[in-house]
């Protein structure tokens, strides 16, 4: 089990976005319960390959918030989402070319970064958007 368990603190007050980051933290621990178990190298492709889709899910869908509602601080924020985005495409690409093997460590990288970045950037665009009646 990884170190981060979603609770209450982590709530952004906007419940698509709160359920957005409960699964996201729940398919990191699916993750990394599956690298513990030693699952096959084609089980663990696939859990990767669900999480950087949903990765993108998510951070378009709190984008399209901070557009629509004209959040003045967005273009941060993208930023933020294009690092990470970035960093675990590269993690995807590496262990699918036998480059890079996925580890406890790599999923480890994620969960710290997400929580920094709910507990941080998030928590930052969230009173502005609560302001705006986005529950």
């Amino acid at each position: 089990m990884l170190d981060i368990i979603w609770d209450e603190t982590y709530s952004v007050h906007i419940a698509e976005i709160d359920q957005q980051h409960q699964k996201f933290t729940a398919m990191l621990d699916m993750l990394f319960e599956a690298i513990e178990a030693g699952r096959p190298q084609s089980a663990l492709s696939e859990i990767l390959r669900e999480l950087v889709a949903y990765a993108g899910y998510h951070f378009d869908a709190e984008e399209q918030l901070m557009i629509k509602h004209h959040y003045p601080e967005f273009g941060e924020h993208h930023k933020e989402h294009e690092v990470f985005r970035n960093k675990i495409l590269g993690f995807q690409k590496n262990f699918q070319e036998g480059r890079e093997t996925l580890t406890g460590d790599v999923v480890q990288f994620m969960t710290h970064w997400i929580a920094e970045h709910v507990m941080k950037a998030d928590k930052k665009y969230a009173p502005f958007l609560n302001a705006r009646g986005v529950f």
